[in-house]
């Protein structure tokens, strides 16, 4: 069996069935053992390589540390991207950035401070502490999202009967402030910040934008195989540099665009050299952040009006849509909501001054 990965307390063969690790056990004996169908057998070795090399092979000690259970934990959240990745009809998934957003958390924030005790050693008013420590450099809407991620760590060692409790479950979560409405354009702003756009594929971002709806990731992923005439297929979205799926399945939708930026988008199509319509001066795509400070804070700075995202256009879109009396259901397909979703009303509507002003808002009841 060819040898594919030497690593220092293993190595990681092929054989018939996929793959397996051989290794010497604690008693001195050559050891095989197949990995996992569905497992990437590289980050497999790698995890299991750190295991070994502090001790645990796997038996059921009850001094297992923080640290080696996270080191599982990240097996399980491998084979949730790879079935994410070859579009597993069953189990759960996950984004790999989701991933990497997850392993950072615990390698930077938690396992700092609680890596190298023992599970069982592990107290509701350690996780307290940490939340404390937390909450003096992070809003309670973080923290709270932190001390998530560790739940889950402590939910999977409860399931293989390494702890008797989860103690992130004993800790009450922070309270959170009230959410702040962020500012919402209005239409003369909108075609204002298009305009002061310094050139012409910035401009054309900001109007996908503010006449389709769509979230920066998927302004981002757009590819010139998605536009067809004046429709615009949403496929794909990119989050730190990785194209993957959209958001969720009602994601996947198909949008029309005027005249405008129809004429708009082939004139780019002609000079682009690429698939993609929005790259940076290196051919790569854009993060959601260099979009925003590349493009729409720029041009807002240049057209003078009040400040606002990404999201700001997409709720405009929506208030836009709703102004013209479309139903609810078709604007929320169209937005890539679940049709009689409440993020649509929680979130996006925001009744405007000068539209309540108009003869259209004004009652007239009785004689």
């Amino acid at each position: 069996m060819p040898t594919i990965l030497k690593l220092k307390m293993l190595s990681l063969l092929e054989n018939k069935r996929g793959f397996q690790i051989r290794f010497i056990n604690p008693d001195g004996n050559d050891t095989k053992k197949q990995v996992p169908s569905g497992v990437n057998p590289h980050q497999y070795a790698v995890e299991k390589n750190l295991l070994f090399e502090q001790g645990d092979y796997g038996g059921k000690s009850t001094s297992i540390t923080l640290n080696q259970a996270v080191i599982k934990f990240y097996t399980q959240l491998d084979e949730m991207v790879y079935r994410e990745k070859t579009n597993a009809k069953y189990g759960n998934t996950m984004r790999p950035h989701r991933r990497n957003l997850i392993k950072g958390i615990l390698q930077n924030h938690i396992l700092p401070a609680l890596g190298n005790e023992p599970l069982t050693n592990i107290k509701p008013y350690q996780i307290k502490s940490l939340q404390t420590e937390l909450s003096y450099k992070m809003t309670p809407q973080v923290v709270n999202a932190y001390l998530a991620v560790l739940g889950s760590v402590f939910t999977m060692c409860y399931e293989k009967g390494w702890m008797e409790t989860n103690p992130v479950m004993l800790i009450k979560r922070l309270q959170v402030k009230e959410f702040k409405k962020l500012y919402t354009p209005v239409k003369h702003e909108v075609e204002e910040v298009i305009s002061a756009a310094p050139d012409d594929w910035r401009r054309t971002m900001i109007m996908i934008a503010a006449n389709t709806g769509l979230r920066t990731c998927e302004i981002l992923a757009l590819t010139w195989k998605a536009i067809s005439g004046d429709v615009i297929k949403v496929e794909k979205s990119v989050v730190f540099g990785h194209v993957g799926k959209p958001k969720n399945k009602t994601s996947k939708r198909k949008v029309r665009i005027d005249g405008k930026l129809k004429l708009r988008l082939n004139t780019m199509r002609l000079a682009s050299t690429g698939d993609f319509l929005f790259t940076n001066s290196n051919g790569n795509l854009y993060t959601g952040t260099d979009a925003t400070r590349q493009v729409l804070d720029k041009a807002i700075k240049k057209a003078g009006v009040q400040s606002f995202g990404w999201h700001g256009l997409r709720r405009f879109y929506e208030n836009e849509l709703e102004d013209q009396g479309m139903r609810k259901d078709h604007i929320q397909k169209l937005m890539g909501h679940q049709i009689g979703s409440q993020v649509t009303d929680r979130h996006y509507r925001v009744v405007r001054e000068e539209a309540v002003l108009t003869d259209d808002y004004v009652l007239s009841i009785g004689g």
